[in-house]
């Protein structure tokens, strides 16, 4: 059964400062998380609705095959307003079941979505503890549905309108996960961190590279992408976590050891204001992830080798 899906990042009316998508879960924006997640999954198509942050959400998603459609109106209109752009876009024909994913819930594991497409209904929604959560299934029927719906109250209304949906319980607390509030966010990442398996011994590979002073981590090389992703630095800041002084007092220092320019500002005009990555910065930006990658292999055989599971038992049940 052929099933496609959709990542509503529309953002809201907020004054085009819902960073959601664009936030770092893990060292990964939580939509290019959900982007990898569904990269494991027999979906496709794939349509990102865009809004707020439009540039920003595709470069993030920058070798992943999507189709964005753009909602012009995001700041006046609501998800389900989103959500028929997105199905708008979708080879109905050839798609009997479409996801629906918010883009601020980048902690739903592969096994509960395939769980999702496989259960037969005409909505389908995941609940933990009883409580209904996100993302949805929606049979083709149903898509045609809440695409002709024209009534009040929302993609909830919507969906209420449909044969009574199919309530999947899942042991998946992220499927409530979605990032509304700071403590939200702290939250998911407490989740994330307990999740991707840091309560146990395990192996955790970054690289550091010095000149005199500075160091260039993986903190360093997430914030220039993210630079490179938004087109500013106090967005960029934002979204990885620290103080625009803070960033700004980094790339500085960096920049003086180096002896070479790593970010350039623009003021506005035909070619757009704002920060951008100059292309010193994109080739150490390259080169570290390329190292990254291939270090992480290397450094997981000297880790087995040396950190059986029996062994890192034995270390943790020694108190």
């Amino acid at each position: 059964m052929s099933s496609g899906a959709i990542i509503l990042a529309a953002g809201s009316a907020e004054g085009g400062r819902d960073l959601r998508p664009l936030i770092c879960v893990g060292g990964r924006p939580m939509i290019r998380r959900i982007a990898d997640t569904l990269a494991e999954l027999p979906v496709s198509p794939v349509v990102v609705v865009t809004g707020s942050r439009q540039e920003a959400v595709q470069k993030c998603l920058s070798g992943f095959n999507a189709r964005f459609v753009f909602n012009r109106r995001y700041a006046s209109t609501d998800m389900l307003a989103s959500l028929k752009l997105g199905l708008q876009a979708l080879d109905r024909p050839g798609c009997k079941r479409v996801l629906v994913i918010p883009s601020d819930l980048p902690l739903v594991s592969v096994n509960t979505i395939s769980l999702l497409l496989q259960a037969d209904g005409e909505a389908v929604i995941p609940s933990y503890n009883g409580q209904r959560g996100h993302p949805i299934v929606l049979s083709a029927a149903a898509a045609a549905k809440i695409e002709g719906f024209e009534g009040e109250g929302g993609l909830r209304e919507a969906i209420n309108t449909l044969t009574e949906p199919l309530v999947i319980p899942v042991q998946d607390r992220a499927v409530l996960m979605d990032v509304n509030s700071r403590k939200a966010y702290n939250e998911l990442a407490e989740y994330e961190a307990v999740m991707s398996g840091s309560a146990q011994l395990h192996l955790k590979c970054d690289f550091s590279l010095a000149v005199n002073k500075a160091v260039i981590d993986g903190d360093t090389i997430l914030l220039l992408n993210m630079v490179d992703c938004t087109g500013s630095l106090q967005t960029a800041s934002d979204c990885v976590g620290i103080s625009y002084s803070k960033a700004w007092r980094q790339i500085k220092a960096l920049e003086r050891e180096l002896n070479s320019t790593l970010v350039t500002s623009a003021a506005g005009g035909s070619g757009g204001g704002g920060t951008r990555l100059s292309e010193a910065a994109k080739f150490l930006v390259e080169s570290y992830q390329n190292m990254l990658a291939y270090g992480k292999n290397v450094s997981k055989v000297m880790f087995d080798a040396f950190f059986s599971n029996e062994i890192v038992k034995k270390i943790q049940n020694q108190g």
